[in-house]
């Protein structure tokens, strides 16, 4: 009866032949978009089924469209991806081979393209509205067995809901096509315009007629894979969603079901349609993903996941072990490990290490190394007697990167403004933070709560992470799914309008990928984001003055160690450098819309004594502050492993070499993050002054002066500094997409000149 009907097929990898591939693990979705939905067709000589991959970018709308759907159907038909031959046919089914799709990952993934494969009939099964068929393959990487889950589209289709900028959906985007002449006006009070039309990803809820009881809960299923040890932080995360349900009329709309509860199905599998599950895999990488099915007639999320890295969990408690190296040993590397911007890059502002959500909606919280140097901090300030963190804050930790990767799967992007919404005093109240959280949104990415003034006494109170979802994500909620009776799918209703226009500031990934706003930033913490950077290097300085790096290296540990803790330290003030490099030249651009005929709105800008003392700051990285730095005198203590060229010293195999080890070139590691700090103080600053023109507080010559004049003056002179300088600014003005402004400026304050243009004669032209 359903031959025909939509359906959309999500592949996951059930298990694969050692070692492991990342990307192929136990767990692994193998699902390449989000919007894939197929149907049958048949041919017109019904000897053939076609399967047809559906479009849902472009739509009909308004009372006349019934004139153009012919034209619309033939301007839109998607054609068929393939079609196979009906063996036989009854009066409920068609039988077709399904070598054709099985050979090709069933059209939904490219990592399954193989002739080498066989179909399982234990232990596919079929259900009434979904089925799962597992599939064997040989693989040129090994041989990998997936659960190719089969579901159909609901019959209802969800009501769409328009996007707001100021709210923060995943969403799908098309364009309506009509002849209507009048449209009845939105939200926002003008007349419906604009063919293109953006409804958010949600899940669909009900509350039965009483509205006593959610009628189909979200439940996240806890795998077995998770360890029993930290299942209940999983169900803490996942519950923390709760109080936002509640509050717009959901009771018990979101819980989680762990292996052992009442309730935990008996015939539960990982890939299942019918199971949203949460589960880990064992990999040599460390992150976290949550990956959605949407059906694309609506943006309502049909199905998720989240899938955790064993090496996520081996990380954490390596981190959180005092006695343990801070990292794994790896080989000989030339430079630091982050990012190295060029001024021609840092200029287009396009360098950017966080890893960005796409189609499918991954997430790369958990695989920041600011975690890492968010862990060996807390063990420094929390670890007890025998160097170990508290199990209730790493049970903390687990449970706020649960709450991040569902608000995903609800449908939320990431909002990285709401770390800056509360004050140093506020992080520093442990009633307050536990009302409100570190920050407006959960959907941040947020470093533990640490400043240097943190006593020993305070510690057992103190509020290290984020344990409550916030006000932001409190109003995203209210927005995606309170109940609107009236309301108009394709039109924004009033009530809508207003919960954006109330909800805190929303500022995601493009805004930090871009350095947009000063406020778009990853592991900042508190309104004031100079103070928050000068407190890492007051952490780094308060660390160099004891002997607490070498008091942790515990005996028979490789002298190596030393030097991993000393990287930690460096890590920090590259960190410094990164928080306060936004703010030179910056604006705080926002999505706010226009309220009551206001006038125009006027975009606030850093004002000049922020701009001034972020250039302190980074000139106190570039003067090499004493107390920043290890001392020249004690380059000789660290020492390092040094394996063959290119060799992953951190990877399992049987010839494992990595068995040198050689002294550290400390001196060009600190003028690396003396460079970077330099780098930060011009660009993008330089652009964004000339950009601003007469609204920017701090002037191009002012920069440049405060800059030469610190350099000029460094005592003792650093002539690869200068020489770092000069190489900078010849690169850019030598360059010819270089605004005239900035080139003016630089030979004006520097004396630095554009190269003579070179010709070379021809030698028979002088004939």
């Amino acid at each position: 009866m359903h031959w025909n009907s939509s359906f959309i097929v999500y592949p996951t990898v059930v298990r694969r032949a050692a070692p492991v591939k990342t990307g192929l693990e136990r767990g692994g979705i193998l699902l390449e978009t989000n919007d894939f939905a197929f149907h049958f067709e048949l041919s017109t000589n019904r000897r053939y089924l076609q399967l047809v991959q559906e479009y849902h970018y472009a739509s009909l709308r308004g009372d006349k469209a019934d004139e153009l759907q012919q034209i619309f159907d033939d301007n839109q038909w998607p054609g068929y991806v393939t079609k196979v031959p009906i063996y036989a046919e009854t009066d409920s089914a068609y039988y077709i081979p399904s070598d054709i799709f099985l050979s090709n990952g069933f059209f939904v993934s490219s990592q399954l393209v193989s002739s080498d494969f066989t179909a399982l009939e234990e232990p596919s099964e079929s259900f009434e509205r979904n089925m799962m068929l597992f599939v064997e393959y040989e693989l040129a990487s090994g041989v990998v067995e997936v659960n190719f889950a089969i579901g159909l589209l609901p019959d209802e289709i969800m009501a769409q809901r328009v996007a707001d900028d100021r709210i923060g959906y995943f969403s799908k985007r098309f364009t309506q096509y009509s002849i209507r002449n009048e449209d009845p006006g939105d939200g926002n009070g003008y007349h419906w315009w604009n063919p293109q039309m953006t409804v958010i990803h949600r899940r669909k809820l009900e509350v039965d007629a009483a509205g006593n009881t959610t009628i189909d809960p979200i439940t996240y299923y806890i795998d077995p894979s998770v360890p029993q040890e930290w299942r209940e932080a999983f169900r803490t995360g996942v519950e923390a969603w709760i109080p936002a349900f509640e509050r717009i009329g959901f009771p018990n709309a979101i819980r989680a079901v762990l292996p052992g509860d009442d309730d935990w199905p008996a015939d539960y599998r990982l890939g299942d349609l019918r199971y949203n599950s949460i589960s880990v895999m064992i990999s040599k990488e460390t992150y976290a993903y949550g990956p959605t099915v949407i059906d694309p007639r609506s943006g309502e999320i049909l199905h998720s996941d989240i899938v955790f890295e064993y090496g996520f969990f081996n990380e954490v408690m390596a981190d959180f072990d005092m006695k343990s190296p801070t990292d794994p040993p790896q080989s000989r590397r030339a430079s630091t490990d982050d990012d190295t911007d060029t001024p021609d890059s840092a200029m287009n502002s396009k360098k950017f290490a966080h890893v960005r959500t796409g189609r499918n909606q991954q997430c790369g919280i958990a695989r920041e190394q600011q975690h890492q140097l968010d862990r060996i901090m807390l063990r420094s300030f929390a670890g007890d007697g025998d160097g170990y963190v508290p199990k209730r804050l790493i049970a903390q930790h687990f449970a706020d990167i649960v709450m991040h990767e569902v608000g995903h799967t609800l449908g939320l992007r990431h909002n990285f403004a709401g770390s800056t919404a509360y004050s140093r005093d506020q992080l520093r109240d442990p009633a307050f933070v536990a009302e409100h959280g570190l920050s407006t949104s959960i959907m941040d990415y947020l470093p533990v709560n640490i400043f240097s003034d943190l006593k020993q006494d305070e510690v057992d109170k103190h509020p290290f992470f984020m344990t409550t979802i916030g006000a932001y994500d409190y109003a995203a909620i209210a927005y995606g799914y309170s109940i609107i009776d009236d309301e108009v799918p394709g039109y924004k209703h009033p009530l809508l309008t207003e919960l954006a226009a109330a909800a805190p500031l929303f500022l995601t990934d493009e805004a930090v990928e871009n350095m947009l706003n000063p406020y778009a930033q990853l592991f900042d913490l508190s309104s004031d984001l100079v103070d928050y950077a000068a407190d890492r290097l007051q952490l780094v300085k308060n660390a160099r003055s004891s002997d607490a790096l070498l008091s942790k290296i515990p005996d028979d540990a490789s002298w190596t160690t030393l030097w991993q803790r000393e990287r930690f330290l460096l890590r920090l003030i590259e960190q410094a450098i990164r928080i306060v490099r936004p703010v030179l030249g910056g604006v705080n651009v926002t999505h706010t819309h226009r309220v009551n005929s206001e006038g125009a709105h006027n975009t606030t800008f850093v004002s000049k004594d922020t701009q001034l003392n972020v250039l302190n700051l980074l000139l106190r990285i570039i003067e090499a502050e004493s107390g920043l730095f290890p001392e020249p005198k004690d380059y000789g203590m660290f020492v390092e492993v040094v394996g063959f060229d290119n060799e992953d010293c951190n990877e399992a195999k049987l010839d494992y070499d990595c068995l040198g080890r050689g002294l550290v070139d400390v001196g060009g590691y600190v003028l690396s993050i003396r460079g970077k700090a330099l780098l930060a103080a011009l660009f993008p600053a330089m652009n964004r002054i000339v950009q601003q023109d007469v609204l920017s507080p701090l002037t191009l010559h002012e920069l440049l002066n405060l800059v030469w004049n610190r350099l000029s003056n460094l005592k003792p002179t650093s002539e690869t500094l200068l020489a770092l300088l000069d190489e900078m600014l010849r690169d850019v003005i030598s360059n010819h997409n270089t605004d005239a402004r900035i080139k003016r400026a630089i030979e004006e304050q520097w004396g630095v000149t554009e190269p003579p243009v070179v010709v070379v004669v021809k030698a028979d032209e002088g004939k």
